[in-house]
């Protein structure tokens, strides 16, 4: 996408700042890093620490690390004074330069532009950038607050488990399957973090996420929402590759960065927390919700014949330790992301 300005995500920013600020949420004088922060949840924390920088006095200084040089694909991000740019590979600096307050792990590739069919890449940036970023902030003075975005895949290491998931069924002794590099890399990284908080090193805790929705996404990579989404756009069919009763849930971007936001400045908790939609939907119903918003398109079946795939969390936990619920549902999803894309 062409010209992205920090002005086109100014409601979706508004939004988290009006919900974390309700339950008295503060990341004033924070020094704050960012590892992945070219992809899609890191840009959306960088996006939303600039908005209270800028609009609101906030003092936060932000660090942010990627593997390539280069611009920023949201030119503003490149020239501001409150990022400091690292151009490096997660695995190999040295992060003892500076004493960081929160660190929010967000660099494992999840594109295939970004390497995430090279299982040396993922586990290169996953297991041993984690193992690294950890060794040097165990030099710190202060404990930081450790954020790894870890991810419900973690839960097919065990081939006994079905969803919907819960984050009490996964221990060491249940692994079956660790054939799927991306999703054991997340649980070897989420065993570091545990290890580290154990030992008082950091403050730290693995967010599972699960399907995730809204603007950043790509309309045009593997992942459905984005695909029905581009294709309904366009007034193109929506097309179904596979199983039409598969089933997922959505959380959308902003209402998950108000999460992961929320739970980091609640120090006590550790652990592991599921991150997803609270509702799971079959990815027939998920298309044909598009036709509310775009009515002159349709639904068509291609490969309906492949086995049924369910990927869906179970959500008690967070509701019942934080005491959040879901407010941004599939349609409201669609109609937010559909707005945001209006703008270009």
């Amino acid at each position: 996408m062409n010209h992205l300005k920090q002005e086109h995500f100014a409601n979706e920013l508004e939004w988290i700042r009006t919900e974390l600020n309700a339950k008295n949420s503060n990341f004033e004088n924070s020094n704050v890093l960012i590892l992945g922060a070219s992809g899609f949840i890191g840009t959306w924390l960088i996006l939303y620490f600039e908005h209270l920088n800028n609009n609101f006095g906030v003092k936060i200084s932000i660090t942010a690390m990627r593997l390539k040089r280069g611009d920023h694909e949201i030119s503003e991000l490149n020239h501001s004074k409150n990022i400091r740019w690292l151009f490096s590979n997660v695995a190999d600096y040295d992060f003892k330069d500076t004493e960081y307050t929160h660190v929010f792990f967000c660099a494992t590739p999840s594109q295939p532009k970004t390497g995430m069919w090279s299982p040396s890449q993922i586990e290169e940036s996953t297991i041993s950038g984690t193992r690294n970023v950890l060794r040097c902030l165990a030099k710190q003075k202060n404990v930081p607050r450790y954020i790894n975005l870890s991810s419900g895949a973690v839960y097919s290491l065990n081939e006994k488990l079905k969803s919907p998931y819960s984050e009490l069924e996964l221990v060491d002794d249940d692994f079956i399957n660790s054939s799927n590099v991306y999703a054991f890399s997340k649980y070897e990284s989420e065993k570091f973090v545990n290890e580290y908080t154990r030992r008082g090193l950091i403050s730290g805790f693995n967010a599972r996420i699960f399907s995730v929705s809204g603007p950043l996404l790509p309309l045009d990579a593997h992942f459905a929402f984005g695909n029905f989404l581009g294709q309904a756009k366009e007034l193109r069919e929506i097309t179904i590759k596979g199983n039409p009763n598969t089933s997922r849930s959505y959380v959308f971007i902003t209402e998950l960065i108000y999460w992961i936001l929320l739970i980091t400045t609640r120090s006590g908790f550790h652990g592991s927390i599921n991150l997803g939609g609270f509702e799971p939907t079959t990815i027939q119903n998920l298309a044909q919700s598009f036709l509310v918003e775009f009515p002159g398109t349709k639904v068509v079946l291609e490969n309906s014949s492949e086995a049924i795939s369910n990927y869906y969390p179970k959500m008690n936990f967070l509701e019942k330790s934080f005491g959040l619920t879901q407010r941004i549902l599939i349609n409201e999803q669609i109609s937010r992301h559909h707005t945001w894309l209006n703008q270009f």
